[in-house]
């Protein structure tokens, strides 16, 4: 008797899911997790690389904030009010890849890319990044 999949997007999601896990125990076996710009463009629309990119975006954001609290100091100045999600971080990912492209080996990480658009994108004042002398 043949089996009815009530629900195939779902089936396609963990088929995509799988797909990306592949990727990355690729990436893993040579050390390294990070995804080149070399495969930017073969996963950037799937949804397990969104959610990737935006939990590495969570964690740059709460790096940023943590360097703030400890050292004053930080990478970029992301307006308090203004959330960020995947497909801004594609967003500002593409528009350093478009500004770059020429200039960045296929190897050079797409996390590295995020984090140059980050700083671009939310520059700081002198004053929000350098701690002030007492």
């Amino acid at each position: 008797m043949k089996s009815h999949n009530p629900n195939p997007q779902g089936e396609l999601k963990v088929k995509t899911l799988v797909k990306l896990l592949i990727v990355i125990s690729a990436s893993a076996i040579t050390s390294h997790a990070e995804f080149p710009l070399s495969k930017y463009h073969e996963i950037r629309d799937l949804d397990a690389f969104k959610a990737y990119i935006n939990g590495v975006g969570i964690g740059m954001a709460q790096s940023n904030a943590m360097s703030f609290i400890k050292f004053k100091v930080r990478n970029y100045c992301q307006p308090d009010k203004l959330k960020l999600g995947p497909e801004n971080y594609i967003g500002i990912i593409d528009e350093e890849l478009k500004a770059n492209e020429k200039t960045l080996p296929s190897s050079f990480p797409i996390e590295t890319l995020l984090l140059m658009g980050l700083v671009n994108t939310f520059p700081c004042n002198q004053s929000d990044s350098i701690t002030k002398s007492k």
